[in-house]
């Protein structure tokens, strides 16, 4: 701790000791919290890249046809579909439904180009549906083919009027396929199973509101900051 002499005042001591300052000399709490905007603004622009909303989609919304009871499967079934979003997406789930026996049904996801598997899950039917989670990355432009494998007896389908575009407006669905192996499947067939995912979309209102306060909070730092707030006194 410093100890002023006897008769010199402050103002006096700082004089007389330029190399010293004393607590009023450093930023304010409004100027220590305007000092950190840099790092703010650097967090919030990272935080918003990676803000997203989980989207259903079913992949025979907008198919228009009928339904149609009681079709085979034990087999793999899947849709063809391509990818509409200008960004990629996350696959975060996968569900099945209209399953008329029960069994282990296992989620598939195709490269339709080169025909290998992406990735793939399974979970056991219950009440004619199954929902498992899975993980896999669908590039914006490129062709899959999503479905599920198993031995589960029968199934309700839709009779689709194909091509067609999903409600979403995510994926343009142009076929259905069938596979009588736990295979890629390369036979058409006139039934789409009835599919539907859950994808991670981006935000891009709520990352562009963090990207504007991070831009903000940034110029608000050179703009706002009294400079003598960081400077010692002479």
């Amino acid at each position: 701790m410093l100890e002023f002499l006897s008769g010199v005042n402050q103002d006096q001591f700082i004089d007389m000791n330029p190399g010293v300052f004393f607590p009023h000399d450093r930023p304010l709490g409004a100027a220590k919290l305007l000092s950190r905007a840099p790092l703010i603004a650097i967090t919030l622009l990272i935080f918003s890249a990676g803000v997203a909303n989980a989207t259903s989609v079913s992949l025979i919304s907008g198919g228009g046809g009928f339904i149609m009871d009681g079709q085979s499967y034990n087999e793999t079934r899947a849709l063809d579909v391509s990818v509409l979003s200008p960004m990629d997406l996350i696959v975060q789930s996968m569900t099945l439904d209209g399953i008329n026996g029960s069994g282990l049904a296992k989620a598939v996801i195709y490269d339709s180009s080169t025909h290998s598997l992406i990735a793939s899950a399974q979970g056991t039917v219950t009440s004619g549906t199954v929902t498992v989670p899975i993980s896999a990355r669908l590039a914006s432009g490129d062709d899959y083919l999503i479905g599920f494998y198993g031995m589960l007896g029968s199934g309700d389908f839709l009779q689709a009027d194909f091509p067609y575009t999903e409600s979403s407006g995510l994926f343009h669905v142009d076929g259905a396929f069938q596979s009588p192996f736990d295979a890629f499947p390369d036979n058409h067939n006139l039934f789409a199973p009835q599919v539907s995912m859950q994808v991670s979309v981006p935000d891009s209102g709520t990352s562009l509101g963090f990207m504007m306060i991070g831009l903000a909070a940034m110029v608000g730092f050179h703009r706002c900051v009294p400079r003598f707030a960081y400077q010692r006194r002479p």
